[in-house]
């Protein structure tokens, strides 16, 4: 599908389509919560039909992408992001395709083109979320960094869900979880927009 999508769409140098979760073991009692807010944390991701250009705000995550051969290698994949020496900053697909957009290049979204995502049960704990919440955060403000954009909403976003934690406490531990994602990513955006990370 992909050979056949990048032939008939030859203006296009990237493409990808969903990504549907699939858990070994119990689905946790915030898990429905997470596939509606948060996807990317399952590294999940469904634009729904037709098949049409990437928007600028959108872009193929790696579990289900490709990427023209000569494309990959004048553009290779960036080596401080990603699953490296147990870290958890991913956004290397996202950088990518960040730099091929720079350059002209446009991506096509393949609708029915997707793939099941086998989730091992530790990537659906707490501890796990947090982490990799936070790491997304360091990727997005390393991004913002790169390009000048502000990171001032996260400082602002932060201070928001510390003020909202009480309340999300009395609501359960789906919402707390939410709230401390959300805290997470804010602190590494901060934390990725600085000179030093």
């Amino acid at each position: 599908r992909y050979v056949k999508a990048l032939r008939s769409h030859s203006g296009f140098g990237f493409c990808g389509g969903p990504v549907v979760p699939l858990f070994n073991g119990p689905t946790r009692p915030w898990t429905r919560a997470i596939l509606e807010s948060h996807p990317w944390l399952y590294s999940c991701i469904d634009l729904g039909g037709p098949t049409r250009e990437f928007t600028e705000s959108q872009a193929p995550f790696g579990a289900n992408m490709c990427v023209r051969r000569e494309l990959l290698l004048s553009n290779p994949f960036s080596s401080s992001l990603g699953y490296v020496h147990g870290q958890l900053v991913p956004g290397e697909e996202t950088a990518l395709v960040a730099t091929l957009r720079k350059g002209g290049i446009k991506g096509v979204w393949l609708a029915d083109c997707g793939v099941i995502h086998r989730l091992p049960i530790e990537r659906n704990s707490p501890v796990y979320l947090l982490k990799r919440s936070y790491g997304q955060g360091v990727a997005t403000g390393r991004l913002a960094r790169a390009s000048g954009r502000s990171s001032l909403w996260a400082l602002r976003s932060l201070v928001t869900c510390i003020a909202v934690a009480p309340l999300s406490l009395v609501r359960g531990r789906t919402s707390l979880l939410l709230t401390a994602i959300d805290a997470a990513i804010s602190a590494g955006v901060i934390s990725g927009s600085l000179r030093w990370s």
